[in-house]
């Protein structure tokens, strides 16, 4: 079906949470979608985001407890985790 949308359910960790100005968001996005478009639309709709898709900061984004990659489709009821990469020692 053409231009159907679904509902993704996106929940921001750490930095990504003080810069978007919330920690969870919902979103409704077209089939299809992946995660770095996921993260285009996150950047318009959250404006203190809009850098990561500018500049592709690196973020991980996390199903289930799996780590997922750039390019797989978010579905239906997804809930993503957002985290930023860490740091330290």
């Amino acid at each position: 079906m053409t231009g159907e949308r679904i509902q993704v359910e996106v929940r921001l960790h750490a930095l990504l949470a003080e810069l978007a100005g919330t920690r969870r968001h919902r979103v409704k996005v077209p089939r299809r979608l992946t995660i770095k478009d996921l993260l285009d639309v996150l950047g318009s709709e959250l404006p203190g985001l809009s850098r990561i898709s500018e500049y592709r900061i690196n973020v991980i984004a996390v199903r289930n407890g799996e780590p997922l990659p750039g390019e797989f489709e978010v579905g239906e009821g997804d809930i993503i985790d957002l985290l930023p990469p860490s740091s330290g020692g």
